[in-house]
């Protein structure tokens, strides 16, 4: 069995009484030679140097195994962790970020060096470095690994507002003063306080608050605060000039939005494509295409349904193609989020699902990258990409406008995916499609999106095993060790002489940790998401259910857009899955999408149709109202008697019996019917010796034959 040993790979030793002593891989050096691992369950562990050869022997003598479950790989979604805790995490590796980046290893895992670097940190005490240091290691060098009191959520803090409220006010006279230091720190201050500040605070507002705040006197009428502007003040333009003079868009932009989130978002990329790779996994580059072929259903034989999203991410060191997504999804999340899912998958497992057999040596990743490049779209602006960058401490960097070649491996790529058969693909679009008298090429389409999704792995597998990069930049070891520029080859060199780049996680745990999230509704009708109710196992072992008859509360759920089955919630570091209710199969197997649309025409629908149930109502009032007004003239004057139980049970055998004659089944033609209706006898009437006069029964017969009005 061949063994591979990556950073975060756990190895476990046993030993004579059974004790377990683990071990993860904190780094390993460009030759795949050197390696330092770390003892994840001692208190006081620090790294230990070892060789990756020696590790290899063990693991094939059986004296060390692979441990295959994380136990510190935790189901954390970041709306869930407190707010609190969240911050304490973000200082802690705020303070330890520098000296554990790539450039200080393998420094900080010797103990020389690594006593240097931490005093460096001159704001704690060496003792409280060494512990953030302990927790990041080993429990994966992943940012939630600084959380306190770890796999603990904690109760949600309370959030209370910033925002001061203020008498807006305009001086449209006012020219302003002489800007002096004691005016600029004023300035200043009124900025960082209500401008740069996480929110969506306007220059305007902050104007505002500095006028009352600094330049405003202060009386009290009838017990209540006025603020009068003095007259000398200074003017909107100031503050803005100011502003902009000392502020650079960048600087303010970190400030508004915050560090994090303009690094992940807005920060500008400078250099090539091959900027910061170190070997395979440490940058994919990502980007999204619309096929050019036209594609038919797979439910409705002959139906086109138009042209398939794609999505390719490719590892730059190699050129590998490393993942993709192939659907009708538009350019979203929800396809980045299958193509990354999909390149830190097992592609055996996946061809296998398509048909298509392979071997583990044919297509090589299934690891996460370190660093993600991508376009500046909406799919990778959004707080949904934050997640996924904490849980897996991947750099996502978007390319400024207008800068495509810092993405050109991927647009190349795109470029030929099709390109060496298009001439074999029915309903393919040329580029005469938009000329006068060109084909329509909708109506070649034959081609399901089954189909398209084969053609393309077939051509991956080929890229990947045999394609020649022309003017790749090999360097002068790869020519040394005879590396020909195809993408396996140069995966595996990569992976032999800088093996410390690449990760796996469970594809269960990447996937939860690329869903969306929102709050769900637990209720004595089930927990409530968008309109439906889930049933869950473990809130039913709870007695959420029943707790709800005392009043609803929310919990965090993740789900797939495209599936409303199912719902994930988060429980103690794990998640349970929520199923749909039966009183909500309606919606079964659709998108959230598609729900919202039919709930929304439902809504419509019962709008329009409101004026004709009410005209129904109405008529319906005014045909009871006429039946009744012909019961009232027909009884006249005559008064109700005989009320009592033994007055009216004689009364109502006889009704009975006329009522039992006229509904009976009768099988016979209506002549037929007559000859037995003659033989009737009046003595049937009698019931129990009460007696009912034979007038009261015909004209009872004739009342309900409908004879007399």
């Amino acid at each position: 069995m061949v063994f591979q040993v990556i950073v975060n790979t756990i190895l476990v030793t046993e030993l004579p009484d059974e004790k377990l002593i683990r071990q993860r891989v904190l780094w390993i050096d460009s030759e795949g030679f050197d390696c330092f691992v770390i003892d994840i369950d001692d208190p006081k562990a620090l790294p230990v140097y070892k060789q990756i050869p020696s590790i290899l022997k063990s693991l094939e003598e059986h004296e060390l195994f692979i441990e295959t479950v994380d136990p510190f790989l935790k189901f954390n979604l970041e709306e869930t962790i407190p707010e609190k805790q969240r911050k304490m995490r973000d200082e802690r590796w705020n303070h330890i970020e520098s000296i554990v980046s790539v450039d200080n290893e393998p420094d900080i895992y010797i103990k020389e060096s690594r006593w240097v670097l931490i005093q460096s940190i001159e704001k704690l005490h060496p003792m409280t470095v060494y512990k953030y240091l302990r927790h990041y290691w080993q429990r994966g060098k992943v940012l939630n690994a600084l959380l306190p009191d770890y796999g603990n959520s904690g109760v949600k803090e309370r959030k209370y507002g910033d925002a001061k409220t203020g008498r807006p006010r305009k001086y449209s006279d006012n020219q302003g003063i002489n800007v002096t230091v004691g005016v600029k720190k004023k300035f200043e201050a009124a900025l960082e306080k209500y401008y740069f500040i996480q929110g969506n605070s306007t220059l305007t507002y902050t104007y505002k608050q500095l006028i009352k705040e600094h330049f405003s006197n202060v009386y009290y009428e009838n017990g209540i605060k006025v603020l009068v502007p003095q007259q000398l003040i200074p003017s909107y333009r100031q503050l803005l000039y100011y502003a902009n003079k000392n502020y650079s868009t960048s600087a303010y932009r970190k400030k508004r939005i915050g560090e994090k989130k303009y690094n992940l978002t807005e920060r500008p990329i400078l250099g090539s494509s091959t900027t910061d790779v170190n070997g395979p996994g440490s940058v994919y580059q990502i980007d999204a295409t619309r096929s050019n072929v036209y594609l038919v259903s797979r439910l409705k034989q002959g139906q086109t349904i138009g042209r398939a999203t794609v999505y390719y991410l490719i590892d730059v060191a190699s050129r590998e193609v490393a993942g993709l997504y192939i659907g009708l999804e538009e350019p979203s999340w929800v396809g980045a989020m299958m193509a990354i899912s999909n390149a830190a998958s097992n592609k055996v497992e996946y061809c296998r699902e398509l048909g298509i057999t392979i071997t583990p040596d044919m297509w090589l990743a299934e690891h996460m990258p370190r660093r993600i490049l991508c376009d500046k779209g909406t799919e990778f602006t959004s707080d949904k990409i934050e997640q996924f960058a904490n849980v897996f401490k991947v750099r996502v960097d978007n390319a400024p406008t207008g800068r495509a070649d810092l993405k050109g491996i991927v647009e190349q790529y795109i470029y030929r995916a099709e390109e060496k058969v298009k001439s074999l693909l029915p309903g393919y679009v040329h580029k005469d499609a938009n000329e006068r008298g060109a084909p329509d090429y909708r109506k070649d389409a034959v081609l399901t999106i089954e189909d398209y999704t084969k053609i393309i792995v077939k051509g991956i597998l080929q890229f990947n095993q045999h394609h020649w990069i022309d003017n790749y930049p090999r360097t002068k070891e790869m020519l040394e060790d005879n590396v020909n520029p195809i993408p396996n080859e140069l995966w595996r060199w990569g992976i032999s002489k800088q093996q410390g780049v690449l990760r796996k996680f469970p594809q269960e745990y990447v996937k939860y940790n690329l869903l969306p999230s929102e709050d769900a509704s637990v209720t004595v009708k089930g927990i409530k998401f968008k309109e439906m109710y889930y049933y869950c196992k473990y809130a039913d072992s709870q007695d959420w259910f029943y707790q709800a008859n005392g009043g609803s509360w929310n919990v965090k759920v993740s789900y797939d857009p495209r599936l409303t089955t199912y719902i994930y919630l988060q429980v103690d570091n794990q998640f349970e899955v929520c199923e749909l209710l039966e009183k909500d199969k309606l919606y079964r197997d659709m998108s959230f999408r598609e729900v919202k649309m039919k709930m929304e025409s439902e809504k419509k629908d019962k709008v329009n149709q409101e004026s004709v149930i009410l005209q129904s109502d109405i008529n319906l009032i005014l045909e009871v109202e006429e039946v009744v007004k012909k019961a009232m003239k027909r009884r006249g004057d005559t008064k109700v008697t005989g009320v009592t139980t033994k007055q009216i049970l004689p009364h109502r055998l006889a009704e009975k019996d006329v009522e039992r004659k006229e509904q009976a089944f009768v099988l016979v033609g209506k002549e037929e019917e007559k000859q037995y209706d003659s033989g009737i006898q009046n003595d049937e009437l009698y019931e129990k010796g009460e007696l009912v006069e034979e007038d009261d029964i015909a004209l009872l017969m004739k009342i309900q034959k409908g004879r007399i009005g």
